[in-house]
């Protein structure tokens, strides 16, 4: 497997727009006004009345903390200045309830990742069509991620396109860790691969004095751990929220180019063949994002081994869901 090819400078971006403004898509908004990680927030919703009202509790939100973020409604053309677009669109629906009645495909995998994926397919395909031509970046953050951001990048192929995921898992593979009592941060363990799926331990880029390096049954017993937390989460509610908030938003201005003390970010980067979560890095001597290089056979292995999944996934839905969807 050759790999996936990225050379992107980074420039500063000051300007954001979010696709979708339900629970995660303004809840993101919220945490990147009360980090002022943006001059400027565009928000965009399907519903006008539900918009509105969320713009008005944002700007709020905004002068009680003391932000200075600018929040703005995006009417029908995205603004110039937007450097980064994130999609967050999904449709109203209980992923515990839908299990229950809705059908997929044979060979797709169904469970809360993947149920909803006739209902929000229309609506990312509507998001893609008004961002027709755009070259900036777009963070995809709809489930099932790895998924929507190789189709994403295939409706829009003027842009950058990344998924974010893998780092969510990162995060609670640190946080079952912390929980048995180990010092360790999220830096100390890139994984790669597919999100909650198939996940791959890029050993070559951890941390090797952290007490984990040497532990494989441990470190196997605690991602077994952390890929539990989300159905966890979501066996309650009906959706998972805070984590990856939290997650997303520090991703976000990464990405953005704010935070460049962070070497690694492990993130899908749109064409079928990297389907899945390859750890970027930013080059001081480029001034742009590459694709590190430094991974172990074994590591490309996996990594290949996974994107073939999501890929078989895509072919699936390409012949079988998008005829009759758009």
């Amino acid at each position: 497997m050759q790999d996936p090819k990225v050379s992107i400078t980074i420039k500063q971006s000051d300007s954001i727009a979010i696709f979708g403004v339900g629970r995660l898509g303004s809840s993101l908004a919220q945490e990147l006004i009360r980090t002022n990680a943006f001059s400027r927030i565009y928000l965009f919703n399907r519903s006008e009345k539900h918009l509105n009202s969320i713009l008005l509790s944002l700007r709020v939100y905004a002068s009680c903390i003391g932000s200075q973020t600018d929040i703005r409604a995006i009417s029908d053309q995205l603004p110039q200045d937007v450097g980064i677009v994130v999609i967050a669109v999904k449709e109203n629906y209980d992923p515990r309830e839908l299990l229950n009645v809705e059908l997929l495909p044979h060979g797709l995998a169904r469970d809360v990742r993947t149920i909803g994926l006739k209902k929000d397919i229309p609506l990312v395909h509507d998001v893609c069509l008004k961002l027709q031509g755009y070259n900036g970046k777009i963070v995809v953050i709809t489930n099932p991620v790895d998924i929507f951001t190789v189709m994403i990048n295939e409706w829009i192929p003027t842009a950058e396109v990344y998924g974010f995921g893998v780092t969510l898992d990162t995060a609670r593979l640190v946080y079952c860790a912390q929980q048995r009592g180990i010092k360790c941060v999220a830096n100390d363990f890139p994984l790669g691969g597919s999100h909650t799926e198939k996940l791959v331990q890029l050993k070559s880029l951890w941390n090797q004095q952290s007490p984990l390096f040497t532990q494989s049954e441990l470190v196997n017993d605690l991602l077994r751990s952390s890929t539990e937390i989300g159905p966890i989460i979501v066996q309650g509610l009906g959706f998972t929220l805070h984590d990856c908030v939290a997650v997303f938003s520090r991703d976000v201005s990464w990405l953005a180019g704010k935070n460049m003390s962070r070497k690694y970010l492990c993130t899908s980067v749109g064409n079928d063949s990297s389907a899945v979560a390859w750890p970027l890095e930013y080059s001081d001597v480029t001034g742009s994002l590459e694709i590190f290089d430094g991974l172990t056979k074994h590591e490309r292995q996996q990594l290949d081994s996974a994107a073939k999944i999501v890929t078989h996934s895509v072919d699936i839905i390409r012949k079988k869901l998008i005829p009759q969807l758009i």
